[in-house]
């Protein structure tokens, strides 16, 4: 008989940069924040040239005392991974609108929030937030058969909207719809915008797909000047050195102007000319490179063609991550996960795209403080109490704050037996390394995939770790959360 229930996560958090212990070695002998492997039969450290198959982690807590995993079998072993300290990434959403705006309706965006702290706190129900503006103009106004200058007046209004929310889960601004594929598009102010509606000149796009596409001699024909691969320009490195080498090329034609924005080549008719001409965009390029327009920028009359912008949200994570009293604490895989959605008058003519999902940070020190405390509470740690309410066990902590940490996991499966019954407990063995302690990162992990010859070597995957966090939050206390 087995007993199957949620992993016991052990901690173990070293400091500063220092080496593993050396083989031979006993346990008292760690040093405060130094971490050891451990033959579970002779309890002598080990170094990269073990054979063991039974081993536990250790980490020195000071004055010849320590903290050790359970003994750890390389058979029963089912996961062993690097989680590298990482910042977070706000989520960015674009919407575009075009094709039935008019002056009698609502416009409304509305984002569905969901995480797993809010699916416990409220069950399997999302929370939403919703943006409603509506178009007031109709009745003096003068172009309302503009169908850009009436879409351009709900991009502004609901970009206001947002930005005067006072709950503060988004920012957002205009940008031009040809460059809404680049995070990096510029913000359009009014003028902009005003300029955008009213004298938009004629555009067309190459966006790079895979550059290898463009390579070996392919060409690229504007108008009457066909540019040559390795001649007037040259695909290589990537999509994006490859999209600006061709910019550069494009932006020396007469008549023209181009700039690169990530891998989008926009393309821009200097002037009108007469009515009805047109500049045309080809390739013979078969692959990686998509044309707009069906390859033929439209000059003449239509270079004038009224555009609407489009419209950049960007989440504000340390206000969302918090949103409606519901936080996402560490108790619960931290991730934020939104869904937008045009309604009403947005609804016909409206389309959101996600441009980048939203991520929260992981390896901060709160979250390595926090489950070291949870941690210890299961071998009667801190969160332990007596019947009169005194805590027992110990409620120090191993880490430092302001310090970013990467982890190495090992999951296992702890077997025992009580009585005539046989147990198979699932645990977790949780390795925090402080960032840029490249000494302790290399000697520990070339121990342990020593011992764990089956799963794929992780020494090079932690060396890797950049160690870029930004910590969104910064006001744990024992006060509020318990923990110092």
């Amino acid at each position: 008989m087995s007993s199957i229930m949620g992993s016991v996560e052990q901690v173990l958090v070293a400091t500063g940069d220092q080496a593993v212990l050396g083989a031979d070695a006993a346990l008292n002998t760690l040093a405060k924040g130094q971490l050891g492997v451990f033959d579970a039969k002779t309890n002598l450290s080990v170094d990269d040239s073990a054979t063991s198959r039974s081993f536990y982690i250790a980490v020195g807590t000071g004055n010849g005392d320590f903290l050790t995993s359970n003994i750890i079998t390389a058979a029963d072993v089912e996961a062993y991974n690097t989680r590298c300290a990482s910042a977070p990434q706000e989520g960015v959403y674009d919407l575009i609108v075009g094709g039935c705006t008019d002056c009698t309706e609502d416009y409304v965006l509305r984002f569905a929030i969901t995480s797993p702290s809010d699916f416990y706190k409220m069950g399997y129900q999302p929370l939403y937030k919703t943006f409603v503006v509506g178009k007031d103009c109709c009745s003096n106004c003068t172009d309302c058969d503009n169908e850009a200058a009436i879409c351009s007046e709900v991009i502004k209004k609901l970009r206001d909207e947002i930005n005067a929310d006072r709950d503060g889960l988004f920012t957002a601004w205009a940008i031009d719809p040809n460059k809404a594929t680049s995070l990096d598009a510029a913000v359009l102010s009014d003028a902009d915008i005003d300029n955008l509606v009213n004298a938009q000149a004629a555009q067309g796009w190459i966006t790079v797909t895979d550059w290898n596409g463009l390579d070996g001699g392919k060409t690229v024909t504007v108008g009457a000047t066909t540019l040559t691969e390795a001649s007037e320009f040259t695909a290589e490195t990537d999509n994006a050195t490859t999209a600006g080498n061709l910019a550069t090329a494009i932006d020396g034609i007469s008549g023209v102007s181009a700039e690169a924005v990530g891998n989008v080549v926009i393309i821009t008719l200097d002037a009108a000319g007469a009515a009805g001409n047109t500049t045309v965009l080809t390739t013979n390029a078969t692959s990686g490179v998509e044309l707009t327009g069906e390859g033929t920028l439209i000059g003449g009359a239509d270079a004038n063609a009224k555009a609407c912008p489009a419209l950049r949200i960007q989440t504000v994570l340390p206000t969302l991550k918090d949103w409606c009293n519901i936080p996402e604490t560490y108790d619960f895989p931290r991730n934020v996960k939104l869904v937008a959605a045009p309604v009403e008058g947005l609804a016909c003519c409206g389309a959101v795209t996600e441009r980048q999902i939203p991520t929260l940070e992981e390896g901060s020190y709160e979250e390595v403080k926090y489950r070291e405390y949870v941690a210890k509470g299961h071998l009667a740690g801190p969160y332990r109490q007596t019947q009169s309410g005194v805590f027992i066990g110990d409620a120090s902590t191993q880490v430092v704050d302001g310090q970013d940490y990467n982890s190495m996991d090992i999951h296992y499966r702890y077997n025992h037996f009580s009585g005539n019954l046989s147990y198979s407990d699932p645990k977790l063995a949780s390795i925090f390394i402080p960032c840029a302690s490249s000494t302790t990162a290399a000697g520990f992990s070339a121990i342990v995939d020593a011992l764990l010859p089956s799963f794929d070597a992780q020494a090079n995957d932690l060396a890797l770790c950049a160690c870029n966090v930004t910590n969104l939050t910064s006001d744990k206390a024992a006060g509020t959360d318990g923990i110092g």
